[in-house]
């Protein structure tokens, strides 16, 4: 699922980035909140098989995917299914998906990939956050100790990148 409002040029990339996975099938499923770029109309027109669905209100991160897993959860067909939460201007390798789905399987588990820069792979964006409810903060991990490859510790993973099993999100609901 990917959210969109506007920005049409990081959509269509980002389209493309999921249609070269080594991971297939994949059903990509753009939620749009409202764009006025032509958003809507270019990816219809370009590619018939990305289910395209609209607001007439802007929706923000939260409302367009909130849109896209419902969808997904009323469509869905497999055991296994799970939601990639994907922002578009997002650049991915081809086994981005089959990364994920295999550690979300041998772990039974939601999982995040490790954002870094574009500009710069060693600088890490985000990997998880932590909640500190005594002084509400959520701490960002930046950090990753050489040869680590999992991150079992945070507290929430980053929304974009992120795989969840439907069974999740059936249990604990939809983003709100």
């Amino acid at each position: 699922v990917i959210p969109v409002f506007n920005r049409l040029h990081f959509t269509r990339e980002c389209i493309q980035y999921l249609k070269a996975q080594t991971f297939q099938p994949i059903k990509i499923i753009v939620a749009d909140g409202g764009s006025t770029d032509g958003t809507v109309e270019t990816i219809r027109a370009a590619h018939a098989d990305v289910v395209v669905l609209t607001s007439d209100t802007e929706l923000w991160w939260a409302g367009a995917m909130a849109m896209g897993i419902d969808y997904v959860l009323s469509h869905s067909k497999g055991k296994d299914d799970c939601v990639l939460m994907m922002n578009n201007d997002t650049q991915i390798p081809s086994n981005y998906v089959e990364s994920l789905m295999t550690s979300a399987q041998n772990h039974n588990a939601a999982v995040g990939a490790l954002v870094v820069d574009s500009r710069d792979a060693t600088h890490v964006l985000d990997a998880g956050e932590y909640i500190d409810w005594a002084n509400y903060s959520f701490p960002v991990k930046n950090t990753v100790i050489p040869g680590e490859r999992l991150c079992d510790d945070v507290d929430v993973l980053p929304g974009r990148g992120s795989l969840v099993p439907l069974k999740m999100i059936r249990a604990a609901g939809n983003v709100d």
